[in-house]
């Protein structure tokens, strides 16, 4: 039962540094593609 427990507690552990990291490139790729639209709309 302890074993599991812990087994669970890191799955949650990594799922949430997955979920974290997702969470920076998505922002990442997002603000590259602003910067861009915006690039090509001052210098067309």
């Amino acid at each position: 039962m302890v074993h599991l427990k812990i087994k669970n507690m890191t799955e949650k552990r990594s799922f949430l540094i997955f979920a974290i990291g997702l969470g920076i490139v998505g922002i990442i790729i997002g603000g590259v593609i602003i910067l861009n639209s915006v690039n090509s709309l001052l210098h067309p």
